[in-house]
C-alpha cells in the first residue's frame, strides 16, 4: 500500500517497484493488485479487485461455481454480490460503462472480498485509469515467522510503501468495507 494515502482505492504504486521488491532475498513472491470502488446497477459502491493470473494472490480465491477469469471483459464475483444482485455464471454486469461476463463465483471467507468482484489487472487499470499502477502488493516471504523484522527492513528500503502483515491489513479493509456497506444501505434507503 502506498504510504500516506488515506484510502486504499487512492493508493498508486508504480509497477516497477515489484521487480525491486522481488529481488529482496527474503521475498518469495510479489503479487500486484488494484482495489477500487465503482458503481454497478444495484450497487452504488462496488469493490473491484484487479489481479494477474500468473501471480500467487489469485490462488487465494476459492471458486465455488464456474472458473477464474482468463481474458479481458470477464469477472468473477463474490458470493454476497451474486446473491444480492441475483447473478450467476453466464450473466453480465455493467461496471462504469463496461460490460463484463460473469465466469465464476467465489467464496473467500472475508466479507470485503465476497461482496466484491475481481477482474484481470489490465482491466482494472483501465477501469480506474491507473496505467502501470497498482493499489497494493501482496508479498509472500520465504520465512513468514520473520514477518515483523522483514517488514521493518522493507519499509526502510521502500519508504514510499506502507508495509503491514495481512492480518493488520484485513482489519483496515473490514473498516473500509463497513463504511461502503453503510453508504450502500443509506443510498438504498433514500
Amino acid at each position: 500500500e502506498e504510504a500516506n494515502t488515506s484510502d486504499l482505492s487512492l493508493s498508486e504504486i508504480d509497477e516497477r517497484v515489484v521487480a525491486r521488491l522481488g529481488a529482496h532475498p527474503e521475498v518469495k513472491s510479489v503479487s500486484r493488485m488494484i482495489m477500487g470502488v465503482a458503481s454497478a446497477p444495484g450497487l452504488p459502491f462496488f469493490l473491484i479487485y484487479g489481479l494477474e493470473l500468473h501471480e500467487d494472490q489469485i490462488k487465494h480465491y476459492r471458486i465455488t461455481e464456474g472458473r477464474v477469469m482468463q481474458r479481458e471483459g470477464e469477472i468473477i464475483i463474490g458470493k454476497f454480490t451474486a446473491s444480492s444482485l441475483r447473478k450467476s455464471v453466464g450473466d453480465t454486469i455493467r461496471i462504469v460503462g463496461s460490460t463484463y461476463r460473469i465466469v465464476g463465483v467465489y467464496e473467500n471467507g472475508s466479507t470485503y472480498e465476497d461482496a466484491g468482484g475481481t477482474v484481470l489487472l489490465d482491466d482494472a487499470q483501465r477501469l480506474f485509469n491507473k496505467p502501470r499502477k497498482v493499489s497494493l502488493l501482496a508479498i509472500t516471504l520465504n520465512d513468514p515467522s520473520r514477518a515483523d523484522e522483514i517488514a521493518k527492513q522493507l519499509e526502510a528500503e521502500f519508504p514510499e510503501l506502507l508495509i503491514a502483515k495481512a492480518s493488520e491489513f484485513a482489519n483496515r479493509l473490514q473498516d473500509f468495507q463497513s463504511t461502503y456497506a453503510m453508504l450502500n444501505a443509506l443510498i438504498l434507503i433514500t
